[in-house]
């Protein structure tokens, strides 16, 4: 076998399972890959995307698992490269102008299973680039592993299972929770920095002048004291950079979890750290929450507080749309204030309902798939 027949059968695999992987990750969670496609829209100023960004989100991961799998099968070699090789410089472009103008901080490549920076992710795509270009250009060695009509059933298979996914994902939750509020994490835990974690390390720089030769010299700061400059009389300070931060130190994973109430009084700990049972009800966008879910959840909070169960509303709303709201609703329950991307984060829903038992999340739901009463009283709430 020629060594172009072997490197295109290599880069084949490697494509075909990077791009189905790829697809994967993000038709798990395709709300999380749309809240991304909305950072891009505002970034790039299209308004379009960001209204039609969960159809895109979907969409994109269809796309990448359906090519994923003719690359591996080997079908219609020379239109599946060229679109691999469209993809790829899509998201190339992507990634290295976010990167470059500091726009979006992660890609969502691989959703929130493999966080990646924009550089990362560049490089990442840079690598995709190459191998597809090389497979554009020796396209006729890639040869079909099936017949044709087997191949177009496993790529129409994969297709509908893609959209499957993606359609129980949405309406439900994602299948696999990658992020920080999943099902049994302790939410106290995750807002700590633990004991002896590195702490961010900054940097000054010192500007000094040669009272002799008029040379001007810039020193680090730990420069600055190893050399004890500052002791020698021949130079002559003359400023200091602000601190700039060389390396992150540890970020605590639910450092931007904060929740206020109406006048911006603080009630994280008292909510996150509430012993027994509670209810969060993750109302984010009151605008588009559905209507219909709210005696239901009204009932909920009702029934919860008749076995000394706490409930609370948390939206990223302002108060004069939370007053309207709840007037409108009859809320039976409080309502606080927190930031849109942890409450993005907590729940894929809206309304998404938590159930907390000492900071540890118990379980979460989609508005529709909300529990009954009874199961409410005899799975959780008998044993406050």
């Amino acid at each position: 076998m020629r060594l172009p027949a072997i490197i295109t059968g290599v880069f084949r695999a490697l494509t075909g399972l990077l791009f189905i992987f790829s697809g994967l990750i993000k038709i798990n969670d395709p709300l999380g890959f749309s809240y991304k496609l909305e950072e891009y829209s505002v970034a790039f100023n299209l308004k379009w995307v960001g209204t039609y960004s969960l159809l895109l989100s979907v969409s994109l991961c269809v796309l990448e698992i359906v090519l994923g799998v003719a690359i591996l099968l080997g079908m219609k070699s020379k239109l599946v490269t060229r679109g691999l090789l469209a993809l790829i410089i899509f998201f190339a472009f992507l990634t290295f102008y976010s990167a470059w103008f500091h726009k979006v901080t992660e890609c969502g490549c691989f959703g929130d299973a493999i966080p990646m920076t924009q550089w990362q992710s560049f490089s990442k795509n840079v690598f995709l680039l190459l191998m597809i270009v090389y497979m554009c250009r020796y396209y006729k060695l890639i040869t079909p592993l099936l017949g044709a009509s087997a191949c177009w059933s496993a790529v129409l298979l994969s297709a509908f299972i893609a959209v499957y996914i993606g359609h129980y994902t949405i309406n439900h939750l994602p299948v696999f929770d990658f992020l920080p509020y999943k099902i049994g994490n302790h939410l106290p835990d995750l807002m700590k920095i633990p004991r002896g974690a590195p702490t961010d390390e900054f940097e000054i720089t010192y500007t000094l002048k040669n009272n002799k030769t008029g040379v001007t010299r810039q020193l680090s700061d730990k420069e600055y004291l190893a050399t004890k400059i500052y002791e020698n009389k021949d130079w002559k300070y003359i400023s200091a950079s602000e601190p700039v931060l060389v390396k992150a130190g540890y970020q605590a994973p639910l450092k931007d979890f904060i929740i206020t109430d109406a006048m911006g009084v603080d009630h994280t700990d008292e909510i996150v750290n509430n012993q027994g049972y509670e209810l969060l009800y993750i109302e984010y966008d009151l605008h588009h929450t559905d209507p219909n879910i709210q005696s239901r959840l009204n009932d909920l909070a009702t029934t919860a507080q008749e076995f000394n169960v706490r409930t609370v509303g948390i939206t990223a709303e302002s108060t004069q749309d939370v007053e309207l709201f709840c007037k409108k609703v009859n809320t039976m329950y409080e309502v606080f204030y927190c930031d849109a991307i942890p409450l993005e984060m907590i729940v894929r829903a809206n309304p998404g309902i938590v159930l907390l038992h000492n900071g540890t999340v118990v379980n979460k739901w989609q508005y529709a798939d909300l529990p009954s009463y009874k199961e409410f009283k005899e799975t959780y709430f008998q044993h406050n």
